[in-house]
């Protein structure tokens, strides 16, 4: 759909937010999977809360809204704080600690330190998504708690 000569809505699209992170991707093809019944495996609300919140924090340091900067922290402190996002998600969900940790392997492989390591865990698709996800369930828990309201007033 062009919007001017030489560009499209896809290139605007792209000129914001970039290229997605490989969990984004990751998480795009398990949803796929999922959906032509391949496996049964499912993502547990509270990674993505947590995904969430990390990008939030993630996003305001990057932006300079906060005193620090995640994007500049030393490589060491940007892989502990991978290891206790990853152990966290090892004790709440597995299957998301499985996604992070094979969306970890590009980094490994990759020879030069240019990326931060949060540039293959979360991306401004990703934490969209993560945020019209968790407003999509608070929306069915408050409507799910009116409709119990309302049979109950009716009993």
């Amino acid at each position: 759909m062009p919007i001017f000569e030489n560009h499209s809505a896809l290139n605007l699209i792209y000129s914001f937010f970039d290229t997605p992170c490989y969990l984004c991707v990751l998480l795009a093809v398990f949803y796929i999977a999922k959906i032509y019944k391949i496996h049964n495996l499912k993502i547990k609300n509270i990674s993505i809360i947590i995904l969430f919140l990390f990008g939030l924090v993630y996003f305001l340091s990057v932006l300079g809204l906060l005193w620090f900067d995640m994007y500049y922290f030393g490589v060491y402190t940007q892989a502990f704080i991978t290891l206790v996002l990853c152990t966290l998600f090892l004790w709440l969900d597995r299957v998301m600690f499985v996604a992070i940790t094979i969306s970890l392997i590009p980094f490994a492989l990759q020879n030069d330190a240019s990326f931060a390591i949060f540039d293959f865990i979360i991306c401004p698709y990703l934490w969209l998504y993560c945020g019209a996800r968790i407003l999509f369930i608070a929306v069915l828990k408050l409507g799910n708690m009116m409709k119990y309201k309302i049979a109950m007033t009716k009993i």
